[in-house]
């Protein structure tokens, strides 16, 4: 009987109760589900441990002494050829006679000696069945130097209870040494040894949580892959697997994202088994690689929420060893965001979350007081405690993100844009890229008015912009431009290296409405005009009153920024990435437009019916006191800014559904007169 088969057979009747559907979403009984995996787990770590005793010779340190002892008899003629025709039972001197390994021998023998020691560099080979050895996983052993130092760098690191000590940062660093060196060798770069040295990296790392170096690495065995059919190197099913469940341990253990699922390599896809069509039938062999710390990761979390939000993903794991490869966002998205203590930032964080409570999260905040705040509304957040000024802190979380979500001062903070930048371009390449969505905003359009003191007059018609057709004329605007300094920053970062760190500028007009976050909830703008307006008793004016400005609700500039960052999280790359990302990635967020003399007219209406000012005249406020009370936002009020959004509405398919401005200002004047104790 063919030996998946039989393993099949074993499985119905080790699970004959568990109901594993064809469709991993479709509902049960949670009780049920529950107990169901706490038996696959239980079964398959029984299973595992069965293998490895009678695996117990793989890669074992023995001598033809050993073997004579062992059978009782003089064996040397048989013994002889048995040692020396594989691998898998290692000696000092069998496996290096004339000294010329890497590595010490005498050490690799110790380590060997290691039960422990010895499950150390799963799944990349195992002590399971089908012998994912040395020899069957790599075609070349343990004669390539970058190889054997990453072999070592494994065994000792869980000998040493899994913690670096000096051996293993001196395996380590001779072990990358040797990559780079293969590597920028074209003729050398692409070979299973280095594929495989890679994954045993990658390995430690995952067991020490560092998500993105175990990112960088499986981007670089991405590209890897990617090279090798140029020049034609075909891969062992054993380093196929390898590479498959490395990825996959790494995506469970410390969150990583997938650079492979079951589809990738075509000779290792499984189909229906004939006999039970909800079992899948793997290739022989496969099942073998999975590890036991795997196992044992998925035991610790058999209570944990991850079972029911990922409905039977894991059980198919356990039980059968599929893997779901999901359309559209990967879960487990790493994004980090500033300014959630902020009207933007805060009501963005509050659409992401609802949205993707899977992905995960980290926020920056000044100080421990900012972060009771977010956290008495999200409590699970993990904080990075820091401000503005503190490059080191920001560029630290941009390194370890997939996405950065900037909206604390953004527009104005050179310092932080610097750190991001450096953040994301230390940990991101072609393969692996992190992207970047940077808050900046229209005032950068009122330029022109600034620079001729042109206050209370209609705009031009050259101060019409688009971000479509007129997307270069909006990214080379004058340097005198409000919020332009820290635009280039962003911009000159888009166009270093447009692969590795992808950027997207959101330019959202005047903001309206309440926000959701876990503090400010009040923008600038028309707050500020409802609060002078009911100071003074009229509504103000800067000039003539014909300025123009664009505007948007906040929770559809929150859909604009979630838009994005699924687009980023998205594995399906579609053909218009450049027009999303990059020089081009640059976006309006407008779904109205206002004059200001209208708007402060229609305050003052509103504040006289609500019976907080006496009169709904108008008055004309000059402009130095204007700026002396509220600094450019009430300046703003005399200045032109027409940015119409064409590009997130044609490439992200985004559509505003909030109320208007007008509709929404008997709320404001409610809420300020509350705020100014006048209701």
């Amino acid at each position: 009987m063919d030996p998946s088969t039989q393993f099949w057979i074993k499985s119905m009747v080790d699970f004959q109760f568990v109901s594993v559907q064809a469709t991993p979403d479709k509902t049960s009984d949670k009780a049920a589900k529950r107990l169901a995996r706490s038996h696959a787990v239980k079964q398959a770590l029984q299973r595992k441990r069965q293998l490895q005793q009678k695996s117990m010779q793989h890669f074992s340190v023995r001598t033809i002494e050993d073997e004579r002892k062992q059978t009782g008899r003089n064996c040397k003629g048989q013994c002889d050829k048995r040692l020396t025709s594989s691998p898998a039972s290692l000696s000092a001197s069998l496996l290096d006679p004339f000294q010329s390994l890497a590595v010490d021998s005498k050490r690799l023998q110790v380590l060997l000696n290691d039960f422990n020691a010895r499950q150390a560099p799963e799944p990349v080979f195992s002590v399971e069945d089908d012998f994912q050895n040395f020899e069957s996983v790599f075609r070349s052993g343990l004669v390539d130097p970058a190889l054997l130092n990453a072999v070592m760098l494994s065994l000792a690191f869980t000998a040493n209870g899994g913690v670096m000590n000096k051996e293993c940062l001196i395996y380590r660093g001779q072990a990358i040494q040797h990559i780079r060196e293969k590597i920028s060798t074209p003729d050398k770069a692409v070979s299973e040894s280095t594929i495989g040295a890679i994954l045993l990296l990658v390995g430690v790392e995952a067991r020490l949580g560092t998500t993105s170096q175990v990112q960088l690495h499986m981007g670089a065995i991405q590209y890897l892959l990617n090279a090798c059919e140029p020049v034609v190197v075909t891969l062992t099913q054993g380093i196929k697997r390898a590479i498959f469940w490395q990825d996959l341990n790494s995506s469970i253990m410390v969150g990583s994202k997938r650079i492979v699922d079951h589809t990738t390599f075509t000779e290792l896809e499984w189909q229906r088994d004939s006999i039970a069509p909800d079992f899948f039938e793997l290739p022989p062999g496969f099942q073998s690689n999975v590890a036991a710390q795997l196992l044992r990761e998925v035991e610790k979390i058999r209570d944990e929420p991850v079972w029911d939000e990922h409905a039977d993903l894991l059980l198919w794991l356990i039980c059968i060893g599929g893997v779901f490869a999901p359309d559209g966002p990967q879960d487990g998205a790493e994004v980090q965001l500033t300014g959630t203590t902020g009207f933007i930032g805060g009501d963005a964080f509050y659409a992401l979350l609802k949205a993707h409570p899977d992905w995960k999260y980290t926020i920056l905040v000044r100080s421990e007081d900012k972060g009771k705040d977010v956290q008495k509304q999200y409590p699970d957040v993990k904080l990075a405690i820091g401000s503005l000024d503190d490059s080191k802190v920001i560029e630290k979380a941009a390194s370890e993100a997939d996405i950065v979500i900037h909206t604390a001062d953004s527009s104005d903070h050179q310092g932080a844009a610097k750190a991001i930048a450096a953040g994301l371009r230390s940990t991101h390449s072609s393969s692996n890229p992190g992207y970047w969505i940077h808050i900046s905003g229209t005032g950068i359009l009122c330029w022109y008015d600034m620079d001729n003191k042109r206050y209370g007059e209609a705009p031009l018609p050259e101060q019409a912009y688009n971000d479509l057709e007129g997307v270069d004329k909006v990214t080379s605007l004058p340097d005198t431009a409000f919020h332009r300094d820290v635009d280039k920053i962003v911009l000159d970062e888009a166009a270093k290296d447009p692969s590795a760190v992808k950027v997207a500028i959101v330019c959202p007009p005047t903001i309206y409405g309440t926000g959701r976050g876990p503090a400010n909830q009040r923008s600038r703008q028309i707050p500020g005009l409802t609060e002078t307006t009911l100071e003074k008793g009229f509504g103000p004016i800067i000039g003539a009153g014909e300025t123009e400005w664009d505007n948007v609700h906040v929770h559809d500039l929150s859909n604009l920024i979630l838009l994005l960052s699924e687009r980023a999280a998205s594995s399906d790359k579609q053909s218009d990435e450049q027009e999303i990302w990059g020089p081009k990635g640059y976006f309006f967020a407008e779904n109205g437009k206002h004059k200001w003399s209208q708007i402060s007219a229609l305050i003052a209406k509103e504040a006289k019916k609500q019976g907080v000012i006496d009169s709904d005249e108008t008055k004309v406020l000059d402009v130095d006191e204007a700026q002396k009370k509220l600094g450019f936002q009430a300046l703003s009020w005399g200045l032109n800014s027409r940015g119409e959004a064409k590009r997130a509405r044609k490439f992200l398919g985004w559509k505003p559904v909030g109320e208007s401005l007008e509709e929404w200002i008997p709320e404001s004047v409610q809420i300020e007169a509350k705020r100014l104790h006048k209701a």
